[in-house]
């Protein structure tokens, strides 16, 4: 499978949909043409990664995810993952990073939608197919 970099094709702060081709997704991910129709969820993979100077007492990287349609917004429900650090201190180099692997309702299209959020200056958010299935 192609992964899939979310920091540099998706909006920071912005809702977008993701979908295999022809799905009228605002990012097409040829990874998710191999999904048959009919399927209801697909299990996703994130690997990311956040580096910069310390600008806040806690410096973080965001993925939140949700089913193309929903108007959830971003909050602790859609939040598919979360690397921090605590430190409370000035021009430090702040490194943040982590793995997640989580399930996302999909559209009767294969779409679901991304959403991500940082405080430091330089981001790579990786998302890998990891499966799918019919009983969400």
């Amino acid at each position: 499978d192609v992964d899939f970099q979310i920091d540099s094709v998706i909006t920071e702060t912005n809702w977008e949909s993701v979908g295999p081709t022809g799905s009228s997704a605002d990012n097409i991910w040829t990874s998710m043409d191999s999904v048959p129709s009919g399927t209801n969820w697909v299990e996703l993979k994130i690997d990311g990664l956040a580096t910069g100077t310390d600008v806040a007492d806690v410096n973080s990287l965001m993925v939140y995810a949700r089913k193309t349609g929903s108007t959830e917004g971003t909050g602790h429900v859609n939040r598919v993952f979360y690397a921090s650090d605590g430190r409370n201190a000035d021009d430090y180099d702040a490194y943040v990073a982590g793995l997640s692997t989580f399930k996302v309702a999909v559209d009767s299209s294969l779409r679901f939608d991304l959403a991500w959020g940082c405080n430091l200056s330089s981001t790579t958010i990786w998302l890998t197919l990891v499966g799918y299935g019919t009983n969400y």
